[in-house]
């Protein structure tokens, strides 16, 4: 049986000095989750060019591939499908902060961690409480997300 190559996506963590995170809010009809900025590795893109221009085109904050610290890997399995999560974090960007695809986001701001915990998916809610703990590797299986007590 030929195996599936997983597929790659990237998010980021971009920290605004006052702590809170960028996360961009799916409209109804994609979830109505919060998330953080990023999207799928297309077949002729390496991971980070990727996460550059899925942010630009998300947010309008254009940041630096030297700035960017690869801080999680999650592997996961999505409808049959394989996936590999790169979660990278910045403390720098530039640019104005909008919300650049409406047809996908209904907003995009800056939230504590807190605000949006409960209000993410379990994916990335548990691959964010790993990473909190210094954890670089976690691998989902769909089962219930990590408190942060």
């Amino acid at each position: 049986m030929p195996t599936q190559r997983p597929q790659l996506i990237v998010r980021l963590l971009i920290h605004h000095p006052d702590e809170s995170i960028l996360c961009l809010r799916q409209i109804d009809s994609n979830g109505g989750r919060f998330t953080l900025p990023g999207g799928r590795v297309e077949e002729t893109e390496f991971a980070v060019a990727a996460l550059l221009r899925e942010v630009f085109e998300e947010t309008g904050a254009v940041v630096i591939a030297d700035d960017l610290e690869l801080v999680h890997v999650c592997h996961k399995m999505y409808k049959g499908q394989p996936q590999m999560i790169l979660i990278y974090k910045t403390l720098r960007w530039s640019g104005q902060i909008s919300n650049n695809e409406p047809q996908k986001f209904r907003e995009v701001g800056w939230y504590e961690l807190e605000e949006v915990w409960g209000k993410m998916s379990p994916t990335l809610q548990t691959a964010l409480y790993y990473q909190e703990n210094g954890v670089m590797y976690s691998e989902f299986n769909g089962q219930a997300r990590p408190s942060r007590s």
